[in-house]
């Protein structure tokens, strides 16, 4: 299922691997229609959980780049989501691949 958010962020949620590969996909295409209208952003793709994604315009993306990130990849003081699966290993690990 895509669900569209307000300022063109979209939500996808599937349990199918198919599937969620098909929506991100179409939802990418959706966000760069309108990334190719603005020439100001770039596309952010950000995994929040095994089945949840959010495909995004971000303007910390460079214009014509589509990054990908995941929700728990973030800096150890963020707040992660409950659906979100912690990262394996020590803390000190995480700390040295955001650095």
């Amino acid at each position: 299922m895509i669900k569209h958010l307000p300022d063109l962020v979209l939500e996808i949620t599937a349990h199918e691997p198919g599937t969620i590969e098909t929506e991100l996909n179409t939802a990418v295409e959706t966000v760069l229609t309108q990334a190719m209208r603005e020439r100001s952003s770039g596309i952010l793709v950000t995994q929040h959980g095994y089945n949840r994604y959010t495909v995004a315009l971000s303007p910390d993306v460079p214009y014509g780049e589509t990054r990908e990130r995941r929700e728990w990849d973030r800096p150890a003081n963020a707040s992660i989501g409950a659906e979100s699966p912690q990262p394996e290993g020590p803390a000190e690990q995480s700390e040295q691949r955001a650095a």
